[in-house]
């Protein structure tokens, strides 16, 4: 019955999927379409490819997007968490698992995700906000803004220094509260990363971690688009226009700073998926 179920889905998702077209004439006309879909873009969720699908000639595999056991999102890993997270010490005894700890946004193979509140949403948004680690890499973005000029052009003094770091700090913080904290609640995603792991080739891992920024969990384990992750970073670009100077504001600035925030997120996904690799090499360098 969930096979027929599923098939029924899919090919449902794939029908909206190719009728569904978005023309970004500007930050606002992005907002109101993507708006205008309301909680009938929260079901649409990506073309899923066939079950154990083989890897194409160019190195992609279709299998990222199918609802396999092996994915950390997928329907079925999903029903073995809510098991486990149903019985925490049950599960850490049959299967090894144990239970993530509720203000981490990364998680590990082995690990039970528990289900996030609004509240617990809401959390990891101003704990990234709040973070010593985030405003540093703040002030290094804001630095290298400053040395080379680029947009927001406040000047090179040191008043318009002060006005970068505000700037980079507003955008990040806008970021994070609409991508883990507002939009995560109203469309019922999950802004945690799962991580692939080890288990999984390089190539695979590469191109799971870099669609996260599309494709998201959601809280009842299904699949779909990832709004929370695309329309954060349009809100805080387009905020951001308020207080830029005049020369910063046209829409092609405006969308460039938005494809960079996307790349940007990609490379954190990255780098949480081979955060365990790095640790170790550098261990061995030491």
């Amino acid at each position: 019955m969930w096979q027929k179920g599923a098939t029924a889905s899919i090919e449902a998702n794939q029908k909206l999927v190719s009728k569904l077209k978005i023309h970004l004439s500007g930050v606002s006309a992005f907002v109101l379409t993507a708006t205008a879909f309301g909680h009938h873009a929260c079901a649409v969720v990506l073309p899923l490819g066939a079950t154990n699908s083989a890897t194409d000639s160019a190195g992609f595999d279709p299998g990222l997007f199918s609802p396999t056991a092996d994915l950390p999102d997928s329907p079925d890993y999903v029903r073995a968490l809510n098991a486990a997270s149903a019985a925490p010490s049950q599960a850490t005894a049959q299967t090894g698992t144990s239970p993530a700890p509720r203000d981490h946004l990364t998680i590990h193979p082995g690990e039970v995700a528990l289900p996030l509140s609004s509240g617990a949403k809401m959390g990891f948004a101003f704990r990234s906000i709040a973070s010593p680690g985030g405003f540093a890499l703040n002030v290094a973005s804001a630095g290298i803004s400053h040395a080379t000029d680029s947009r927001p052009h406040f000047g090179t003094d040191s008043a318009g220094f002060g006005e970068r770091v505000g700037s980079t700090v507003y955008r990040s913080s806008v970021k994070s509260l609409f991508g883990y904290g507002i939009l995560p609640s109203l469309f019922h995603d999950d802004p945690r990363y799962y991580v692939l792991g080890a288990a999984a080739p390089f190539k695979k891992r590469l191109v799971y971690a870099g669609t996260r920024i599309v494709v998201t969990r959601k809280d009842s384990g299904a699949r779909g688009v990832n709004w929370p992750q695309l329309l954060a970073p349009v809100v805080s670009q387009g905020s951001a226009n308020g207080f830029y100077p005049a020369r910063d504001q046209d829409i092609t600035k405006t969308v460039t700073g938005i494809l960079v925030s996307y790349a940007t997120s990609a490379g954190v996904y990255a780098g949480k998926e081979f955060s365990a690799e790095i640790r170790r090499k550098l261990h061995l360098k030491q």
